[in-house]
């Protein structure tokens, strides 16, 4: 069996390679693991590095259809996501897309398998929402956005709410408090289900914040390189917060999620998207949130504490580093 890594040189990449070989040692699973690299050759034990050039379709496909699974780590995904995500469908190989958001008509694809947008979208289902009325849910990350991230975030069109990838950001101008209310449509559809009301909050510092709206005419590489670069000055952690309204109470809850590195623990999402919901019992491309739904709270908890993460909660006393 053989498991090829698109992207594996890179930052996100790297991150699901490393994870992959670990993992797969230690549970003494014989898979072959190929990362792909453009340029410098990969230095990961326990994968074969294979250079490629992702626009070039026809070598793209050749490897895909060699493949028994591919997990997808190129960057920007607005780039790549559609071009792996028809591929892999062509050849019907099976596919774990970390950022690509839209495959329609393809089967055996798990999509969103990181973080954000990805798993995280139900994160609320780790709080009691059935005996709390509001439940705070806040993210922190260590982590800077990548060039590849930025640009994601700056290509997605918000002008048509819920069909966006991103989220729809409210904000027109630069405001201070750095929050942007938007909607992730499967935080929505996964609330909806349970009849809950769901709003959320990206928390941006203010220099990326001035970033993201700097000049359409910059170009959209120069922003996002100039966004990345903002992500990098003297800010470490990145915010979201999900607030979930329960008309049945008054009471209120705060459930925290530490995450020392975004991109370790968006591998271990991939991994446990592999292991726990194979994409070959997938009939259509979904979010890996709604592949998994029944057993999120299990796998956000899970991909915490293989990344170092914790959580928290209030009226409790503070997690150590490591616990769940």
């Amino acid at each position: 069996m053989t498991i090829t890594i698109l992207g594996a040189s890179g930052r996100m990449g790297s991150a699901v390679a490393n994870l992959f070989a670990r993992e797969l040692a230690n549970a003494d699973i014989e898979e072959t693991v190929i990362g792909t690299y453009h340029n410098a050759p990969l230095a990961i034990d326990g994968v074969q590095g294979a250079q490629l050039d992702a626009n070039d379709e026809k070598a793209l496909a050749a490897l895909c259809a060699q493949s028994d699974t591919v997990i997808d780590c190129l960057g920007p995904s607005a780039v790549y996501g559609e071009r792996v995500s028809r591929v892999c469908d062509a050849c019907s190989t099976p596919l774990i897309s970390l950022g690509h958001v839209h495959a329609q008509g393809a089967r055996g694809q798990i999509l969103q398998a990181g973080a954000i947008p990805g798993f995280l979208a139900g994160a609320f289902l780790l709080a009691d929402t059935s005996a709390k009325n509001d439940v705070e849910m806040i993210y922190e990350f260590n982590g800077t956005l990548t060039p590849a991230a930025a640009h994601d975030i700056l290509a997605t069109d918000y002008s048509d709410g819920l069909d966006t990838s991103y989220g729809t950001p409210r904000a027109t101008s630069v405001d201070t408090t750095g929050a942007i209310p938007y909607t992730d449509v499967v935080t929505w559809e996964l609330a909806c289900k349970r009849h809950l009301e769901v709003h959320a909050f990206s928390i941006w510092p203010q220099a990326l914040l001035e970033a993201f709206h700097a000049p359409a005419n910059m170009g959209l590489n120069r922003r996002a390189l100039s966004m990345s670069a903002a992500s990098t000055l003297g800010y470490n952690h990145d915010t979201l917060v999900h607030i979930i309204t329960n008309p049945s109470t008054y009471d209120q809850d705060t459930i925290t999620l530490h995450i020392p590195s975004l991109y370790e623990f968006s591998a271990a999402g991939a991994w446990l998207a592999w292991r726990e919901s194979p994409c070959q019992n997938t009939d259509e491309a979904k979010p890996f949130a709604l592949v998994a739904r029944d057993k999120l709270p299990s796998i956000i908890e899970r991909a915490l504490q293989m990344s170092g993460g914790w959580i928290s909660r209030s009226g409790e006393d503070e997690a150590e580093e490591g616990e769940l």
